[in-house]
């Protein structure tokens, strides 16, 4: 079927057939699912040992802060405390059973544009070796400028109806690769080749080659021309181009080999890339093709500005270049004047660079997978790279049996090596976005027929039957399950991969929570641990080694089910012991004490758990716990105060206890780098709530009230740890109110962190409060920064409200935010460790109401196609935690707030999935699937079609 007809009509059904593939309705419409987050991304839930254990006087467990708290009459609103919560203490493993059933982002896989798969985002290439015979037959194709005003026509069309779904375009696969065979060699249609290169009946392999490649080079900019100036900002797409790319290294160390090699790769490569990228061809083509080379005119360069987005990389093989320019060399690619004047060989002194395989243009060097992709990232600026094809062949032989088929390990040794050297390239800066394994199924490989197989899948071509072979199966688990893929493979580094590829081998007897979990299936689940159940008394009596047991086997049980632990170690409680003593973090001697509780943690927990968070949200429990008192310890005064508190300071002990916060955070870090991280290879945090505030005028007073605003809630903790000191908003405001740093503790501060925790929820607009009055307000007071947060501003609201005074729903905010911590703490990498939407606890709602829960879904969607676009801006963003698994305890709330993807019915603690929990896991599924999933994806495919 022709794609047009010299632009006197689309071919419409084919036409109507992409709109099929493209149209199947995703599981949600409005999550723009187009950027593949990094291949370390977590996806997952979040809890906290209060709000989830119960169990609160089990197996030796001390009384905590919020144990006392919860426990004296009108502290929480509906009366109830945490003496049960959700009982995780004993049904954690039918949790883990629930965590289990949702899938996470772990491949990306490449298909052709016709034949898209409900679920899978289209990677489309215009241009892969076949152009209509239209064309060829009018004039020439390819030899003809028209080509440039066809191929225009043709990408207009693509881009027009099929845009709005497809995000990443490629004007041309290999043009590289496909104009010497077919314009050089004459070996792909339309076969033309001069007598000295081939046998053809016309042709001039000296000068078609570069007059081809003018044309195709020409289109692409035209394509990239229409694509930036009609659809890109409304499609919100990126356009690229393909290029064939073998690896070479100079034969010798001679300055002659050198230079060929340098050749090499400008007649190849740098042919292509170089006028998009630079304007004008490679020196090395320029100097010895001269008039040869066509030229660019004027206008054709201001097109080639337009450049591309992306290069798409098909690796396969590396070579050895010899000087054919000072030194004769037999026949090979490469050794004619217009080739480059150089020899392209396997071996070296009779020793190949690498395996050799059936065919001399395959052989077996993965490491030539790096240097390639070094090479480009060195000469094309690190302009975002995919890795579209790579792959082993095999040819087919009736003498096999289909179980020799499809154990091919051969394939899997491929894959594997060339896997550790992109991950190479990526931990050296190479800024690698995608790879693409050629390919799902043996299919018809051009000039070799279906006699060569590249594929995952076996097929049998007398009835095209679909068998996955066993490197099916190992790309399953490379991305889904990396404990067996060692037992298969060894010798691969997935260390750039981290919180993707973490196990466990434990078990234990709590089969109901286990369950539970294993129903959703992420790859982490985010908790805490009580401090006062490991250490009742702190440092001040003995280790309760019940509550030690009990997070072994929590542990345990989470790797044994592929989930990573994402520990913190103060989410809001501590133990009374040390409240009673001296104050808790209104003394120095919390640090002694934090240090000392971290120590065993590491110590004991740390040979599985690889990340740690220190505290949860100190910037939200510091102004609650001794400003306003509404937390524990409940300490406040005047008017600042919010509740009946017993004694307090609200002007002074936020920033004492903050102060010591900051410092038990760097105590701690200062333990875990100097005694475990080395041996234990964890990663070690801080997670602050993030609310997004925007100035409510264009006021400079306004302006910077907003940034006082996030100076007094933010920075006010993440500064010193990352920059050394306060911000400075806040020292020009508090004076000698903001407690000093030693030298000796600036030391400690040094040690920073590994990463930002973000807690996103809401927005807020910031009026300033210096300059003019305010009516009361969260801010207002000079303490406080002078600022009034407000909802609204001229009565419209921020984003649509909701039922509680303090949550809008924003989703730009969550971009916001993230973008503003990356350039403010030079891209520091960061988990969404908390964000989720809430709902008021309604007895009279029936069991349909309280499980449609529409508006989390909507609001989940929104929020991650926010964090997708700060991803997209270059945010070094390793996970996402939504809040929350279960409904659980919320604080002050009690149970009348439900964050769950679960309902949870306190009387009987039953956990029923809410529809957002389904949302969620499809959600996932659509980044983990693997080749073979794809093809049940197809055959639904088929049965809708």
């Amino acid at each position: 079927m022709g794609f047009c007809t010299c632009h006197k009509g689309v071919a419409m059904p084919l036409i109507l057939f992409l709109l099929l593939m493209c149209s199947l309705t995703p599981i949600s419409d409005g999550l723009d699912q187009s950027v593949s987050f990094p291949s370390n991304f977590l996806f997952g839930t979040a809890s906290s040992a209060y709000q989830y254990e119960g169990a609160y006087l089990s197996d030796g467990k001390g009384m905590s802060n919020w144990d006392v708290f919860a426990h004296k009459p009108g502290s929480i609103e509906d009366g109830s405390n945490g003496d049960v919560a959700v009982d995780q203490y004993h049904r954690y493993l039918e949790d883990i059973d629930l965590m289990e059933a949702i899938k996470v982002n772990s491949y990306r896989f490449s298909i052709s544009w016709a034949r898209v798969l409900p679920s899978i985002q289209p990677f489309v290439t215009l241009f892969h070796f076949d152009i209509p015979q239209e064309l060829e037959d009018r004039y020439g194709a390819w030899l003809s400028p028209q080509s440039q005003e066809d191929f225009k026509f043709f990408a207009d069309i693509c881009f027009k109806y099929l845009g709005d779904r497809v995000k990443y375009w490629v004007t041309f696969n290999e043009p590289n690769y496909i104009v010497p065979l077919s314009y050089r060699v004459g070996r792909f249609p339309p076969c033309r080749c001069s007598s000295k290169f081939g046998n053809c009946s016309e042709g001039d392999s000296e000068k078609e080659p570069f007059e081809v490649a003018h044309n195709m080079i020409l289109s692409h900019a035209a394509a990239v021309d229409i694509y930036r100036s009609k659809y890109q900002t409304e499609q919100g797409g990126k356009i690229g181009i393909v290029l064939h790319c073998d690896s070479y290294e100079p034969l010798s160390n001679s300055t002659a080999d050198k230079l060929a090699t340098e050749r090499a790769q400008s007649f190849n490569i740098n042919w292509i890339l170089d006028p998009i990228l630079f304007g004008k061809y490679p020196e090395e083509m320029e100097m010895i093709l001269g008039t040869i080379l066509p030229k660019f005119s004027s206008n054709d360069k201001e097109k080639l500005k337009r450049g591309l987005d992306f290069i798409g990389i098909n690796h396969y093989a590396s070579y050895y270049v010899r000087d054919c320019i000072s030194s004769v060399c037999e026949s090979g690619p490469g050794v004619s004047r217009t080739e480059g004047l150089y020899l392209q060989t396997s071996l070296k002194n009779g020793v190949p660079i690498g395996e050799l395989t059936p065919f001399n243009w395959l052989n077996i060097y993965p490491q030539g997978m790096k240097k390639i992709l070094i090479y480009l990232k060195d000469r094309y600026n690190n302009t975002p790279m995919f890795i579209t094809e790579n792959g082993y062949g095999n040819l087919n032989d009736p003498d096999l049996t289909q179980e020799e088929y499809l154990t091919d390990f051969k394939r899997i040794e491929y894959m594997s090596g060339h896997f550790d050297n992109l991950m190479a390239a990526m931990r050296e800066g190479a800024d690698v976005r995608g790879y693409f394994a050629w390919s799902l199924l043996d299919n018809f490989e051009w000039k070799s027929g279906i006699s060569l197989k590249f594929g995952l899948h076996h097929v049998d071509f007398a009835t095209l039957k679909r068998t996955p072979k066993l490197s099916a199966i190992f790309v399953f688990i490379f991305l889904v399950a990396p404990y067996q893929l060692l037992v298969l493979s060894n010798h691969l580094d997935l260390s750039p991969l981290p919180t993707d590829f973490l196990f466990g081998t434990a078990s234990s007897s709590y089969q109901e929570d286990i369950d539970l979990m294993k129903a959703l299936g992420v790859n982490s689940y985010r908790l805490s641990i009580s401090w006062a159940r490991i250490l009742p008394r702190g440092r001040f009596g003995e280790v309760n080694h019940a509550g030690i047991d009990f997070y072994n086997r929590l542990i345990d049980a989470l790797l044994l089910k592929g989930i990573q632990p994402f520990v913190t170690l103060s989410h809001y409680d501590i133990p009374q012991e040390l409240e009673d003593r001296y104050g808790s973090w209104l003394s120095p001697q919390s640090q002694e004490d934090f240090a000392y509780y971290a120590n065993l943690c590491f110590k004991t927990f740390g040979d599985r758990v690889k990340y740690w968070v220190t505290f949860n949200e100190p910037n939200n429990l510091v102004p609650l716990g001794y400003r306003s008192g509404l937390f524990p310890p409940c300490r406040c005064s005047g008017p600042l105060g919010m509740a009946k508190c017993g004694g307090g300071d609200s002007e002074k002990e936020p920033f004492v206890a903050a102060h010591n916060i900051i410092l038990s955070h760097a105590a701690a870090v200062d333990i875990y780098r100097a005694k475990y991280q080395t041996e234990q290879k964890g990663r070690i945090g801080i997670v602050l709530q993030h609310e997004w505030y925007e100035p409510i005028s264009n006021s400079t007073a306004d302006i910077l009230a907003t940034e006082r605003a996030r100076s007094f809630t933010f920075n006010w903790f993440l500064d010193p740890i990352i920059l050394g000191k306060y911000p400075t908003e806040m020292e020009n405001v508090l004076g000698s109110l903001l407690p000093k740093f030693s030298s000796n503790e600036k030391e400690k501060l040094k040690k920073g962190l590994d990463f930002i925790g973000v807690n996103y929820y809401t927005a807020f607009y910031v009026q300033d409060c210096m300059y003019s009055a305010c009516k009361s307000g969260p801010g207002i007071s000079r303490t406080e920064g002078s600022y009034l947060k407000l909802g609204e501003k001229n009565g419209v609201a921020i984003g649509e409200r909701t039922s509680f005074s303090w949550f809008n729903i924003y989703p730009e905010g969550m971009e916001k935010s993230v973008t503003y911590v990356r350039n403010r703490y030079n891209n520091t990498p960061m988990f969404i460790t908390e964000n989720g939407y809430p709902e008021q606890d309604d007895p009279k709602f029936t069991s349909e109401e309280h499980l449609n829960d529409f508006k989390r879904i909507k609001y989940m969607e929104d929020h991650i196609e926010a964090l997708l676009a700060a991803i997209r801006k270059g945010a070094d963003v390793r996970g996402y935690f939504a809040w929350s698994l279960l409904d659980s305890f919320e604080w002050i709330y009690g149970y009348t707030v439900r964050y769950g993807f679960h309902h949870v019915d306190y009387a009987t603690l039953k956990r029923t999935p809410r529809l957002s929990a389904s949302w969620y896991k499809q959600f996932l599924v659509k980044y983990k699937e693997t080749f073979s999933l794809g093809i049940r994806g197809k055959e639904k495919l088929v049965q809708h079609t």
